[in-house]
């Protein structure tokens, strides 16, 4: 159901799902994708890092080098993911999101998850899709039906 065979990524796929109630079952390509420029962010990030010096990412003539702008590319595309998924302040108040009330929906313990966790959300998540796309069927049986009567 989670469309990444990194367990790393699918752990943070499972764990946003937790933190972050008001996803749906249809999110789970976006937040996987969120997930994978997360982990890119952070690697350039640490490449970054290991060069030391700010001044290590400049060139010669003055130019930042590619690593620069393949970070804040990756950080830019990361926050537009975030403001669409409801994961920054802002966006969760422009789409109604009352986070108070999802957490106590929720109510998280903060205990840590274990695989037998992360395989029951999973499974979950696999059987709301499919609910998902039965009621959509269904919709859509029923336009069509509608649209050949008239």
């Amino acid at each position: 159901a989670i469309p990444s065979k990194d367990r790393t990524i699918r752990r943070r796929v499972v764990d946003r799902y937790r933190e972050c109630p008001w996803l749906s079952a249809q999110d789970v390509g976006a937040v996987t994708t969120r997930e994978h420029l997360f982990q890119h962010a952070r690697n350039v990030s640490e490449i970054m890092r290991k060069l030391g010096d700010p001044g290590a990412y400049l060139r010669a003539d003055g130019e930042p080098r590619k690593i620069v702008d393949k970070y804040l590319g990756l950080v830019a595309r990361l926050l537009a993911y975030d403001q669409a998924l409801g994961l920054t302040p802002g966006s969760r108040l422009g789409l109604g999101i009352d986070t108070a009330r999802m957490r106590r929906l929720a109510h998280d313990d903060g205990e840590p998850v274990d695989e037998a966790e992360i395989a029951a959300l999973e499974g979950r998540l696999v059987a709301r899709l499919r609910e998902d796309d039965a009621n959509e069927t269904v919709r859509d049986a029923a336009r069509d039906g509608k649209e050949r009567d008239d």
